[in-house]
């Protein structure tokens, strides 16, 4: 496994700033960054949490999302979903990601939160959705955008290993860049 720190921060919104009418690109459950927007906000004793619909969908695709444990889901209206980002900060490396490539993912999944290895299932526009198992026996289908610094592609560098022991061990593992993160599909499209 790489051993290196999680990405910085890449939400931009605070939590005074998610209410009612407030647009913003928000990740749905399936990681996809989709523009959004905030109808209602509540609390009770133990949380607050947001109801968001997202710009362009049906209304029974709209999700409540915790802000004591969800915060991470939001950035600033247009972030990651805007035409001019897709077009204008396309990382040169996602256009060598295809199915099947091999790439390391700051899971978000999972506590505590680490890099794990995945397999490319599908890249639309900067926006990558991988297949990845963490812990063990735990398997996630999960997109992540190309400039959040939570994916990078991974090349193996068996150059040093010892022919007598080519284990994982003996492996070492070399990012090569940062390659993206962003959503998925709406619901039973997977």
């Amino acid at each position: 496994k790489a051993h290196h720190p999680p990405p910085p921060s890449f939400f931009e919104v605070r939590k005074s700033e998610l209410r009612s009418g407030k647009r913003v690109d928000c990740r749905d459950q399936y990681g996809k960054w989709l523009a959004a927007e905030i109808k209602e906000r509540d609390s009770d004793h133990r949380d607050e949490w947001v109801i968001v619909h997202f710009l362009g969908w049906e209304s029974q695709w709209n999700e409540k999302v915790s802000l004591c444990h969800g915060l991470w889901r939001f950035a600033r209206y247009k972030s990651y979903t805007s035409e001019e980002e897709l077009s204008a900060s396309r990382p040169p490396m996602i256009s060598s990601l295809k199915k099947g490539s091999q790439v390391i993912v700051h899971d978000t999944q999972t506590l505590p939160r680490s890099w794990v290895k995945g397999s490319v299932l599908e890249v639309e526009g900067n926006q990558v959705k991988v297949d990845y198992e963490h812990p063990p026996g735990a398997r996630y289908e999960y997109w992540f955008h190309a400039l959040s610094g939570e994916i990078n592609t991974l090349h193996e560098n068996t150059q040093n290993s010892s022919r007598s022991d080519p284990s994982a061990a003996s492996r070492r593992y070399r990012l090569c860049g940062v390659v993206g993160h962003r959503g998925s599909l709406r619901g039973g499209h997977y």
